[in-house]
């Protein structure tokens, strides 16, 4: 997209490596992985900082009563959204809730189960819920973590797990319900959603992997982050799906100034605060990432892209940047993991 037209709009490949396998079209919904940080949970968290319900220079402890008293208290949420928290990259949530049989690993049958009740109540995957109460483990695994002895840059996850608890409590509802209600269905991005198959077809979402260290199965509808299926297919780090115009239009918006469609989403100058780089030396924003200051380093962008350039990557393969100097997005969803060999 420039200028707010589609100048190109491509779909290549299928779903599978099968010759008969189903082809993508411009309705496939894809997990954007990561992409969720952004698309989801930094706007969020734009709302709420523009409707002065939240100060991004205040601290983790201030909105989340449960983490006053330990190490991730006085973490201040812009250096959460920008990786400088002195958080570890990701917990293994799930390796505790493995066994090992002697010739392979498998889930337990303590945690998992494959019909739904009261008990076993969050689905990971098709046939495949996992016990309630395990994620207040979860989240109790997050809050007694040790942190980093150094605040330097450092990707994590974590950060955006508890940024997500951080939008529900100042919203006062759901995430995903804030997000639908502020952004998605006024904007017509219906595509846009967590837990996509409760809402669409399995038909029209691409699978991501064939996996065979946890769920066993090629996971197709059901969100390929470990943590994110644990915790109910909500999350902040990931979750999120969406076909690529209802993803590049979201980008629009911000490339607008805030504006789609002749209505107001956001002010320019709470946009500027979010993709303006991090004073700490670190190439991202609040949420967002932006290209190297450096162009002698590797980029993970276009080095025809400008330094302004906004955006994000998913470990699922999906990208989403935006050029507010050239009024430019791209926008390139798919799917890279099906095959559990790496093929």
């Amino acid at each position: 997209m420039k200028d707010g037209k589609v100048v190109y709009s491509k779909q290549f490949g299928k779903y599978t490596y099968s010759n008969k396998s189903q082809a993508v079209n411009e309705s496939t919904l894809y997990d954007l992985a990561s992409v969720t940080k952004v698309a989801a949970t930094t706007m969020g968290i734009m709302k709420l900082y523009e409707n002065r319900k939240l100060d991004v220079y205040k601290y983790l402890g201030t909105y989340l009563p449960e983490l006053r008293g330990s190490n991730k208290e006085f973490m201040a949420i812009r250096d959460v959204m920008a990786h400088r928290a002195g958080l570890f990259p990701w917990i293994p949530f799930y390796k505790e809730t493995l066994v090992n049989d002697g010739n392979r690993t498998r889930p337990s049958s303590y945690f998992y189960n494959s019909k739904k009740s009261d008990v076993f109540n969050i689905k990971v995957a098709s046939r495949m819920y996992m016990r309630g109460d395990y994620v207040n483990s979860i989240w109790d695994q997050i809050i007694t973590g040790q942190n980093l002895q150094s605040t330097d840059y450092r990707y994590s996850d974590l950060g955006f797990i508890m940024l997500r608890k951080v939008v529900e409590e100042v919203s006062g509802m759901p995430m995903n319900k804030f997000l639908d209600d502020t952004y998605y269905r006024p904007m017509g991005l219906y595509t846009m959603t967590f837990k996509p198959l409760e809402k669409f077809p399995l038909s029209q979402i691409a699978p991501t992997e064939d996996d065979r260290y946890f769920r066993q199965q090629v996971l197709q509808g059901d969100v390929h982050d470990m943590a994110a299926a644990m915790l109910g297919g909500v999350s902040g780090h990931a979750g999120l799906f969406s076909n690529s115009i209802h993803l590049a239009t979201l980008m629009q918006m911000l490339i607008n100034g805030g504006t789609y469609g002749g209505l107001n989403y956001l002010k320019p100058e709470t946009i500027k605060v979010f993709t303006t780089r991090h004073p700490g030396g670190t190439r991202r924003g609040l949420g967002f990432d932006m290209p190297q200051t450096d162009w002698s380093l590797t980029q993970n962008v276009t080095a025809k892209a400008s330094r302004e350039t906004f955006g994000h990557i998913g470990f699922t393969g999906t990208a989403v940047w935006a050029d507010p100097q050239e009024k430019t997005r791209i926008c390139i969803p798919f799917q890279q993991n099906v095959s559990y060999d790496g093929q």
